[in-house]
């Protein structure tokens, strides 16, 4: 017995040991950031005079929770984030039945739905205001036969659902391979049985399919949430943030406050405001999708 429990010792000394680098490698490269960024938000520290840092404590967290264009910024984040990754998780349900059941030409539309997503943001975002250009645009081209031609990015109405809609093309294909990796692995005779069983598509959809891919569904969601909470290119080169401040997302408003006015100490704290934000987040979904699969 206590040959086994030495044996066990030195092998749990072994993997500790091989993972040392790994653990060395995170802890520079994500730990020692993320305290040097807490440690910044607790300064007074203007971008024009780098040797003039001020330790002012919490002062920079209390500014924000009284600064209205945070407040304004991070209302605009939230509408992002629920029409984006609602529509990309709408598509994609609506999508998964249509595309799994097909028997022709399957491989090649799922080879063309990873195009959207090798395209950089950047690109992406370049290629969407071109788009929807009021002059030379070919959405406002189109558009123009019905009488529908606008200044998307232009107009405070329609800016943030023009930004959107490009976040749903480029990502609603990620959410759709995923939705049908996960419906690829419900058995064939589950969907048999509720057809015997005289259930309609919708119910069978509801009922059955819905259920069983509901894990990878929440999966989904947090992963695009995090993603959504982080963009940042495709808003810069579509808005700017703008028509004034309509597009703001709490990432552009941290870039304006760090890098147009220059004030690292607030950008910082913005920063470090984000990074709880996701990770309560995160943590919260992930509970939850613990729960809907014990309860599955």
């Amino acid at each position: 017995m206590s040959e086994r429990r030495t044996t066990r010792q030195e092998d749990g000394w072994q993997y500790a040991v091989m993972l040392l680098p790994a653990v060395a490698v995170l802890v520079v490269l994500i730990l020692v950031p993320l305290c040097y960024l807490a440690y910044t938000s607790l300064l007074e520290w203007k971008l024009t005079d780098p040797a003039g840092r001020t330790f002012v404590g919490g002062a920079n967290y209390l500014r924000m929770l009284r600064d209205t264009d945070f407040w304004h910024a991070l209302r605009v984040t939230a509408v992002f984030i629920c029409g984006s990754v609602g529509m990309q998780i709408g598509l994609g349900l609506i999508l998964v039945e249509a595309l799994a059941a097909l028997r022709w030409g399957a491989t090649l539309i799922r080879t063309s739905l990873l195009l959207p997503m090798v395209i950089p943001p950047l690109v992406v975002g370049l290629i969407w205001r071109i788009l929807y250009d009021p002059t030379a645009g070919l959405a406002n081209y189109l558009l123009g036969f019905v009488g529908l031609s606008h200044p998307w990015l232009a107009d405070y109405r329609t800016a943030l659902g023009a930004v959107i809609m490009t976040d749903v093309w480029e990502w609603t294909p990620f959410v759709l391979l995923i939705l049908l990796a996960s419906y690829a692995g419900i058995p064939q005779s589950v969907h048999e049985a509720a057809d015997v069983d005289g259930a309609t598509r919708w119910e069978r959809f509801r009922f059955v399919t819905l259920p069983l891919i509901r894990p990878m569904l929440v999966t989904v969601a947090i992963l695009r949430m995090i993603d959504v909470i982080r963009e940042f290119a495709k808003i810069f080169v579509t808005t700017g943030g703008g028509p004034g401040t309509t597009t703001e997302t709490v990432n552009m408003f941290t870039y304006r406050q760090g890098f147009v006015y220059g004030d690292m100490g607030y950008a910082a704290t913005l920063g470090v405001f984000m990074f709880l934000t996701i990770l309560t987040l995160t943590i919260g979904l992930v509970r939850l999708e613990r729960r809907l699969a014990e309860a599955a």
